[in-house]
């Protein structure tokens, strides 16, 4: 919600003295009282005070949440300052607000009322505040001793916070202070020294450190070997620890699978007798080296011995007269087919009984056939479809048979609109084309495009039949 400042809405305005005032109008300030609802912003918009030129900027917030049970978060519009006060507190907060245009945000989980104070000059943040924790002392009620809970904290001035010791801890009696006991205290005294009885012993607490550092009996154990933890927690983590490491150990003694075995790491030694895995050979048989270099060593070797000893190689030069029975080249004799084998398994060659190699000009996994009637057309029409990206489709042969009493020419192109690569006369009821071994295919010029065929004239239909190869 936002509220926009006026006089019926304002707790009153005063001129406040101060030698920093930042404008001819002396200092100022503006009271504001209202209730926040639980986690709904609260707008503040001092425009119209600022246009009557009553407060012409803002330096400094005092904000009253002594009835909050949560902090309010304050918003300072222009700047994005973010002022935050406490639950239960009232704070001098200093502000960095936009010239004339006084107006801030407030933000609160809880609902209920809150005072705020628009000061237009500097205020230090600890005026009127208490002093701090370090310096303050509980003292007891009219009455008598009190409970902690049941006590206040006051604070000192600053000729008593001089009057105290430098330092904490044991002192000499001159740089101590002075105390005597009540009477009622040193009745409460053990009568003699020595180990006693809980019931003739004083009951202590610690201090507040001193239970942070044993830790509380529910404390939680840290996230991590070295976070700050009480002594509780930290035997937590190490029974975890122990835990865990438990966990890793085999469960019984003796041989146990890979997944059942704790991991071992080799010493630097050790690692350089076996040698990594990126070692290099060494340069000769007895130069230094881990096992794995010595190992490439002796492959090498063997790559040497099967290249100078074992190559195959006939005894007779090209070109020189056969003087020894020469090294043949052998192949698969067949009657038959053999059972094809896998698309990029080795394969024997092929001959027929007498030796002669069997030798075909296209595979004929690779070739393809397509049908295409053309009906009463002049248009271009595919008779081969694309073979693919990257791959040909050349024409070995095309049959083109005329069903009409019409003679027509048949123009065969290797791309839609492409290049002409025949104009075959299809007489009238007749039939003509071409067949080429399909090593001497017509090459098609693009890879991935199709055949057409275009008739000179309008028939009752033309049935082409093509034949092509795919290549690369």
């Amino acid at each position: 919600m936002v509220d926009v400042a006026d006089k019926s809405k304002l707790n009153g305005d005063m001129p406040i003295g101060n030698s920093l005032a930042p404008d001819q109008d002396g200092a100022r300030c503006l009271p504001y009282s209202g209730t926040l609802q639980a986690g709904v912003d609260f707008e503040i918009d001092l425009s119209l005070p600022a246009l009557r030129a009553f407060i012409r900027s803002v330096q400094t917030l005092w904000i009253d949440n002594a009835a909050g049970a949560n902090q309010i978060v304050v918003t300072v519009f222009g700047s994005n300052q973010v002022l935050r006060v406490p639950a239960g507190e009232s704070r001098y907060l200093p502000c960095l607000m936009y010239p004339m245009v006084p107006r801030v945000t407030l933000n609160r989980a809880d609902a209920g009322a809150f005072q705020i104070i628009f000061v237009n000059v500097p205020i230090p943040t600890t005026a009127g505040a208490p002093v701090a924790g370090a310096t303050s002392v509980s003292v007891t009620g009219p009455l008598g001793r009190r409970a902690d809970a049941a006590s206040v904290s006051v604070a000192l001035s600053t000729e008593d916070v001089a009057l105290w010791p430098a330092s904490l801890g044991r002192k000499a009696a001159a740089a101590s202070f002075a105390v005597v006991l009540a009477t009622e205290d040193v009745a409460l005294f053990p009568t003699s020294l020595g180990v006693k009885a809980a019931a003739a012993s004083f009951a202590v607490t610690q201090s507040t450190e001193d239970v942070a550092r044993v830790g509380i009996v529910t404390e939680t154990a840290p996230a991590t070997d070295t976070a700050s933890s009480g002594l509780n927690g930290r035997l937590q983590r190490i029974a975890q620890r122990l835990t865990s490491l438990i966990a890793l150990l085999p469960t019984a003694l003796g041989s146990a699978a890979a997944a059942a075995s704790l991991a071992v790491t080799q010493s630097t030694e050790d690692v350089a007798r076996v040698g990594i895995v990126t070692e290099t050979a060494p340069a000769t048989d007895t130069a230094s080296s881990g096992l794995n270099g010595r190992l490439q060593r002796i492959a090498q070797r063997i790559t040497t011995l099967i290249s100078s000893t074992l190559a195959v190689a006939g005894p007779t030069a090209a070109d020189a007269a056969l003087t020894a029975n020469p090294v043949t080249a052998g192949g698969l004799a067949k009657t038959a087919n053999p059972t094809a084998v896998a698309d990029g398994d080795v394969v024997n060659a092929l001959h027929d009984k007498l030796g002669k190699q069997i030798v075909v000009p296209a595979i004929r996994d690779l070739k393809g056939v397509q049908a295409t009637t053309i009906t009463s057309s002049t248009a271009e029409t595919t008779i081969v479809a694309a073979a693919g990206a990257g791959v040909f489709a050349d024409l070995y042969a095309l049959i083109l048979s005329n069903r009409s009493a019409t003679g027509i020419y048949v123009t065969i192109k290797d791309a839609t609109a492409g290049t002409t690569r025949a104009v075959i006369y299809a007489p009238a009821n007749d039939v003509r084309g071409f067949a080429l071994d399909a090593g001497s295919a017509i090459p098609q010029a693009a890879a991935n495009a199709n055949w057409t065929a275009t008739c000179s004239a309008s028939i009752a239909s033309l049935e082409v039949t093509a034949l092509y190869v795919r290549n690369i």
